[in-house]
């Protein structure tokens, strides 16, 4: 009596699901303990891709978004893949919610590259690095013609 084992794709394809069902239930147990954000409403999520579908039905995106602001209200919840975001429709939502929380949009987020491009964002503009990174790249990219 031979013993059966299940091919590699098959087996690949059931640690992948298990993967994400532990992932899903670590994020839905993290939730459940702290404090979870009130969002506003929103249309029907699909499990991962979100709203994405309703966007895409459409021929052009914006008129999705009127479509959905019409029905669900001038300020809705979508979640596009795995990113959630807040919809503000009309210019009297945004302006209301630019001067309640306008210290949430006071400072932008500091990004990696910038971090990395800019020496620790250390305002390279009259730096003697940055005269020797002008000089290294004038050298390297300008053409001296005499």
């Amino acid at each position: 009596m031979a013993l059966y084992l299940p091919s590699f794709p098959v087996l690949f394809t059931l640690l992948v699901l298990l993967f994400s069902l532990v992932i899903r239930y670590r994020k839905k147990s993290k939730t459940r303990g702290g404090s979870v954000p009130k969002l506003p409403p929103g249309p029907a999520k699909l499990p991962f891709i979100g709203n994405l579908h309703q966007l895409a039905a459409a021929a052009l995106p914006h008129r999705a978004l009127r479509d959905l602001a019409e029905k669900h209200g001038p300020i809705m919840h979508l979640k596009l893949g795995e990113v959630s975001g807040i919809v503000i429709s009309t210019p009297e939502a945004a302006e209301e919610v630019l001067k309640k929380h306008e210290l949430s949009f006071a400072q932008r987020p500091k990004l990696v590259a910038v971090d990395t491009a800019g020496y620790g964002y250390s305002g390279l503009s009259c730096g003697t690095k940055s005269k020797n990174i002008n000089v290294i790249l004038n050298h390297l990219f300008v053409k001296v013609t005499r």
